[in-house]
């Protein structure tokens, strides 16, 4: 799945519901940060984290992302580009997960832009 939707951080956190994702199946979106003037900003030094968990009152872990591990970061063009990979989601056995991403900038400053949800459906076809 691919597609590119503009969200203005104006007020954090943004809510962004994924659509569903199969079990066993790749997904991958990107984040773009952008200056005021929508220009890629530079974000050498930062860093992104992305957490899923079973949205019951346990909260078990279902996903951890990070920079270098299902997370690629191009600086220069204020880029991170998150790939869920399907031998992470084909161990989903949950209806829904909910999410966020942590991100660090360069000044050690730590926001939590991102949060959300989205629906773990089975796959039907089978090898």
């Amino acid at each position: 799945m691919s597609g590119t939707q503009v969200l203005d951080i104006d007020q954090l956190p943004i809510t962004l519901d994924l659509p569903p994702i199969k079990v066993g199946q790749d997904y991958e979106f990107t984040i773009e940060i952008l200056d005021d003037n929508e220009a890629p900003q530079d974000t050498t030094d930062w860093t992104m984290e992305m957490k899923g968990r079973t949205p019951n009152a346990n909260g078990e872990e279902a996903f951890s992302l990070s920079v270098g591990a299902g997370i690629t970061h191009t600086p220069a063009e204020g880029k991170f580009v998150v790939k869920i990979a399907n031998t992470v989601t084909s161990l989903f056995n949950v209806s829904s997960i909910v999410w966020d991403v942590k991100i660090t900038d360069a000044n050690s400053d730590v926001t939590f832009p991102f949060e959300g949800t989205f629906s773990v459906l089975e796959t039907v076809t089978r090898s």
